[in-house]
């Protein structure tokens, strides 16, 4: 094998490692929204920010639940959606 093959090889290598770190971080993004660590979701904007609960609490409004239902499930779409083109991505190397 000549240099120019390794060095082919070594970056292809380092692509597909890059790759793997950045599929496995975004599972594990969706393994976290999805289990109970989930406490709250914060929205910030400029030099301030809200949440759509309290942090820690037992009561959640009917309403806040179901935005953060939504914004659970868009979240996990569109992560898995990149998932997907990262995979596939990681197949053609």
């Amino acid at each position: 094998m000549d240099m120019k093959t390794l060095t082919y090889m070594k970056e292809r290598v380092e692509k597909a490692e890059e790759l793997v770190k950045l599929i496995n971080n975004l599972k594990e993004k969706i393994a976290i929204v999805k289990s109970d660590r989930l406490k709250n979701i914060k929205i910030q904007f400029d030099s301030s920010d809200f949440a759509t609960s309290e942090w820690g609490s037992k009561r959640v409004s009917l309403l806040h639940a179901n935005i953060e239902a939504h914004m659970i499930n868009a979240f996990i779409d569109a992560t898995e959606e990149e998932i997907a083109i990262l995979e596939k991505e990681l197949a053609e190397l």
